[in-house]
């Protein structure tokens, strides 16, 4: 995943030593996390559609299904007393997630959650007023 991670950022113009900085700081996050769950998607059991609206349909709701998963694995591991940080990276290289973790086939790495204790006490962050954020109508 850092090779993947590396070829980005090359991609983006940036600095070597800003793009070594940024994989080195991936590669501890995942190294130094006690678990590390990557979820995954399947539409095995999903509708199937002739046409590629409604295919495409589809395939965003067992997203969204993959991402909501990862919020309630977030907030149970939180109600446990644990700190929990969602990344999306496996988005960026799927097929790599998946042949280095055994996946299969129909299996499409779409996000993981580190687990563990967190290091440091941290506050909670200032919201938005509700009004700021959404629109009633």
């Amino acid at each position: 995943m850092g090779e993947a991670f590396r070829s980005d950022l090359m991609l983006d113009g940036r600095s070597p030593e800003e793009i070594e900085g940024a994989v080195r700081r991936s590669r501890e996050r995942l190294e130094q996390a006690p678990v590390a769950i990557v979820l995954a998607l399947s539409l095995r059991n999903a509708d199937h559609y002739a046409d590629g609206r409604r295919q495409n349909a589809e395939h965003t709701m067992a997203v969204q299904g993959a991402a909501l998963a990862a919020e309630n694995l977030l907030l149970a591991a939180h109600a446990e007393g644990l700190g929990g940080c969602w990344l999306c990276s496996p988005l960026f290289c799927p097929d790599l997630v998946a042949r280095e973790l055994g996946l299969p086939g129909d299996w499409e790495p779409s996000g993981m959650v580190l687990l563990g204790r967190s290091a440091k006490p941290t506050a909670p962050r200032e919201r938005h007023p509700l009004d700021e954020v959404t629109v009633w109508r």
